[in-house]
Parts: C-alpha cells; structure tokens; sequence
C-alpha cells in the first residue's frame, strides 16, 4: 500500500529514523498505527462507559455529588489513575 505524506510528516519520519529512533520508516507508521489502535479503544471504552451512565441516570441512578463529596471524588479518581498507570 502507498499512502501520501506531506512533506512535513515525511521529513519528521525520516529523521527519527536517522536519530536512531526507529530501524526504519515503516518500523515508525507501524508503532503510530499502534498507538492509534490503543488510543481508539480506549476511546470506544469510555464512549462505553457514557453510555452505561446515561442509561443509569435514565431510570434514576446515580448519586448527587456537591462540595467536599466533589473534591473527595477527584482524589479517588486521581488515586485509581495512579493504580492503573503503574
């Protein structure tokens, strides 16, 4: 397959390639390509998830949340994203 690139996204591959980076061009797309991969099923995931939570908050789940119960979620929130990126 051939695809197209700018100049510009031609110039910033071939670089990376001669910094040592990668072994070659093709070496380069396939691991963007995997992190696009990546990146897209995280986002089906948390499309999932919003899903999941509008279907709750339609038949009457979910919680009030407001002042320090706002704050003490962030930090669990922020304590769990520790957990996993570990």
């Amino acid at each position: 397959m051939e695809v197209p690139l700018s100049s510009k996204r031609r110039a910033f591959l071939e670089e990376r390639v001669r910094a040592g980076r990668f072994a070659s061009v093709a070496e380069a797309l396939d691991e963007a390509l995997q992190q696009w991969e990546e990146k897209e099923r995280l986002r089906i995931e948390i499309l999932a998830g919003l899903d999941l939570a509008q279907r709750s908050l339609e038949v009457g789940g979910g919680r009030r949340i407001e002042g320090q119960g706002l704050i003490q979620l962030g930090e669990e929130i922020k304590r769990r994203g520790r957990l996993v990126s570990q």
